[in-house]
């Protein structure tokens, strides 16, 4: 199971973290295993910050960048998601305000 998503947040930010919450399903259907986040402030040249691998779980998952990044595109490539889909329930970022 591979798939991409692209959030355009308008304008650059400064990335500084973020936060997903699966789907509240006991089968975990479409839970995200594993992932790269890649950010880019054109939306043609991406960079990636990491790959992301959890256990199946209820919880929310709180990714904190090691440095801020400038961006206005925030790229998910899905490698590997539960029952041959991927969904989510929730997605917030913040942002570093220094």
């Amino acid at each position: 199971m591979k798939a991409l998503f692209v959030i355009d947040m308008q304008e650059e930010y400064a990335l500084s973290e973020f936060e997903y919450y699966p789907r509240q399903t006991t089968d975990f259907h479409g839970h995200w295993r594993k992932f790269t986040l890649r950010v880019s402030s054109d939306g043609i040249n991406y960079e990636t910050i990491g790959t992301y691998e959890f256990e199946e779980s209820l919880d929310r998952i709180c990714i904190k960048l090691s440095e801020a990044q400038k961006c206005r595109y925030i790229q998910f490539y899905q490698i590997t998601g539960n029952h041959n889909y991927v969904g989510g329930a929730e997605l917030y970022f913040y942002q570093n305000w220094e």
